[in-house]
């Protein structure tokens, strides 16, 4: 059994455009191996220039049934010639 929910929000500015990446939350249980309750939480920001910079990143925080936590990063950038 699991459950999730999202929203995403886009800001443009005069010179720049924002966008926030959806914010995510999953919820689930699993029985199967007895770890029981579960869930997770996303969440981002974008930013892109009127040129050809791009600039993103992102936290996720997970929890299980045994109580074990995790936390990842991410960063990223590009550009187009």
């Amino acid at each position: 059994m699991t459950g999730r929910a999202s929203a995403a929000v886009k800001a443009m500015a005069a010179p720049l455009v924002v966008y926030i990446p959806p914010k995510k939350l999953s919820t689930g249980f699993s029985g199967l191996d007895g770890s029981g309750a579960l869930g997770s939480v996303a969440t981002g920001l974008s930013w892109q220039s009127p040129g050809a910079l791009s600039l993103d990143g992102g936290l996720l925080f997970n929890i299980d049934g045994s109580g074990e936590t995790f936390v990842g990063a991410r960063v990223g950038s590009s550009t187009r010639f």
